[in-house]
């Protein structure tokens, strides 16, 4: 069994020597960070990283977690015993340059027709399967929405209702 990775040890991962063998996403990084520690503060644990031979344990987050026995699709951040994932797109607009100097912005991979088609078919076999399924951009993360989404789905009082 592989034992389960602490949030400090997922900060030094994504902000230390192995970050820097992928594309930095420092600000992302720290607004996942954010709204595990937050989770963690609500009595969620923070199991790290899927991996392969880890055992599912009770009120644990995951990252990349693998929520279906039919796909091999990955979940961004998921709690398995409460049948919870929340998926976060990025690159909804990649920003160009024109060779005349002009910006445009085009749709990322999430709003392509194929990607947008991948989308529906993960967020539809979560249904499909009993998985509450949230979906988020990284602005919704770094702003406190998506924890405040995550905490009304799994009906935490997180003291910020109405």
């Amino acid at each position: 069994m592989t034992e389960r990775m602490s949030l400090e040890e997922y900060r030094a991962i994504t902000q230390g020597k192995a970050a820097s063998k992928r594309k930095p996403k420092k600000d992302n990084d720290l607004a996942m960070i954010t709204l595990i520690a937050r989770l963690e503060r609500d009595g969620y644990k923070f199991g790290g990283v899927w991996k392969r031979g880890m055992e599912v344990v009770e009120s644990t987050i995951y990252l990349e977690y693998p929520f279906s026995a039919t796909r091999r699709y990955r979940a961004d951040l998921s709690i398995p015993t409460e049948r919870l994932i929340l998926e976060i797109h990025g690159g909804g607009w990649v920003k160009r340059q024109s060779k005349d100097g002009k910006t445009t912005y085009l749709g990322g991979a999430h709003h392509s027709p194929s990607g947008r088609r991948r989308d529906m078919e993960k967020s539809n076999l979560a249904n499909v399967e009993g998985w509450t399924y949230l979906e988020v951009e990284w602005k919704d993360v770094k702003d406190g929405s998506a924890y405040e989404l995550v905490t009304k789905a799994l009906g935490v009082d997180n003291g910020t209702s109405d």
